[in-house]
């Protein structure tokens, strides 16, 4: 049986099999990467009011798409949280503030549960009605079930 070696100065040859096969992988290579050049970021969009500052912003999603965005808005000292809530494919809803008034509220996220129930948690402090320097801190949160918004501070 004749051994074969390689020669130098003649380049590898590829049988028809062979190009056929190159052919399909770069025809899917192409596929893919228009699939994946389509897939690009839309337009920038403003959710939090206007003149507001907004910090902190966290967002979650639903199986369904639906999208919940949460974030701190206001000054030092008088943060809020809020939360707007995007239907699958829709705009952005009118922003809704979730913390209690008088309270310094930072740091909210959120979840969505397995039935598409959402859940935002954050962090509250409250001065001392007797002592300026005191502050008390709690976790405060806010349910909005599947469909419906979410209840009014308390």
């Amino acid at each position: 049986m004749a051994r074969l070696r390689p020669q130098r100065g003649i380049p590898f040859r590829i049988g028809g099999r062979s190009y056929l096969l190159a052919a399909v992988v770069a025809a899917l290579t192409v596929l893919v990467l228009a699939g994946t050049a389509a897939a690009i970021f839309g337009q920038p969009e403003t959710i939090s009011p206007p003149g507001v500052q907004a910090s902190g912003s966290h967002i979650a999603t639903d199986e369904r798409g639906n999208a919940i965005a949460v974030w701190t808005a206001g000054p030092d000292g008088e943060h809020e949280i809020q939360a707007a809530f995007r239907p699958n494919g829709g705009p952005w809803g009118q922003p809704q503030t979730l913390s209690v008034p008088g309270e310094d509220s930072t740091e909210p996220q959120v979840v969505f549960d397995e039935r598409d129930n959402a859940l935002v948690a954050w962090t509250s402090f409250q001065d001392s009605p007797a002592d300026p320097q005191l502050a008390s801190a709690r976790v405060r949160a806010s349910f909005r079930p599947r469909g419906g918004s979410f209840a009014p501070s308390r």
